[in-house]
């Protein structure tokens, strides 16, 4: 889930109904790169997609004008 206005990306558990935070520090902002995915500052996340095979998570940034990409089976 895109949490638009927190600048976070949420996994929501739909047995216990819990969302948890999975990318993003709340901090708005660019850059982020090789840190830890939940240190991240995000700007604006409008896109989201999952390469589940390959435990690969995708999601664009409006302030940044990018696509980022976290890699699940690194964490």
């Amino acid at each position: 889930i895109s949490d638009y206005f927190n600048n976070l990306i949420r996994k929501y558990d739909y047995q216990t109904k819990i969302s948890r935070i999975i990318i993003g520090s709340g901090q708005i902002g660019v850059g982020g790169e090789n840190v830890l995915a939940l240190n991240s500052p995000l700007s604006i996340v409008y896109g989201l997609a999952f390469d589940e095979p390959n435990n690969i998570f995708y999601f664009s940034e409006a302030v940044g004008h990018r696509i980022r990409k976290v890699d699940f089976s690194s964490i």
